[in-house]
């Protein structure tokens, strides 16, 4: 099972995220289920523009795939672009759309191109949570600290997350 996050602080972000996750299960992904959407502050480093601090709308699709990692991550920056994403463009700015491979089963991989797990993982506690309630499978290896988790933990006050949206985003399923 591959675990995509999907991230949007400008323009409809709900139609952003909308879009997005059916993009991927038209173009990638088959069996996919998706989770809730959370609404989380901007994460920035200090001395950006204040323009900058747009909460952003986060969720996570998973589904199976038949291509390689390094095709679904062509796929993926395909469909930034299409979206409207800048293929260059500064690390902290909006965007309408931001796809990350999280997890692929147990597979490792640190290319300069693509690092799964996503090596920010355990440093955003939100993704965590959103892992949890999608009931990732157990002993699941954790970037960056070699360690296995039995599972992620369900945790109702992250830092960071302003409201947890009931919103189902529409998908739209294929025969492949």
């Amino acid at each position: 099972m591959i675990y995509i996050s999907l991230g949007s602080n400008l323009g409809n972000r709900i139609n952003n995220l909308n879009m997005a996750v059916n993009l991927l299960t038209q173009s990638c992904l088959r069996n996919s289920k998706s989770s809730i959407i959370l609404e989380t502050e901007a994460i920035l480093p200090d001395n950006t523009p204040p323009s900058w601090n747009k909460p952003f709308l986060n969720m996570i699709v998973a589904g199976e795939t038949d291509l390689s990692p390094d095709a679904l991550l062509i796929t993926m920056k395909s469909i930034e672009s299409d979206m409207g994403r800048l293929a260059i463009y500064e690390k902290w700015a909006p965007r309408i759309i931001d796809l990350d491979i999280l997890l692929w089963d147990e597979l490792e991989i640190n290319t300069p191109q693509l690092t799964i797990p996503h090596p920010e993982l355990s440093t955003r506690p939100f993704l965590q949570h959103l892992l949890a309630l999608m009931e990732v499978q157990p002993w699941t290896k954790m970037p960056l600290t070699n360690s296995f988790s039995k599972s992620f933990v369900l945790n109702p006050a992250i830092v960071g997350v302003v409201i947890a949206l009931n919103i189902e985003v529409n998908i739209s399923y294929n025969d492949r």
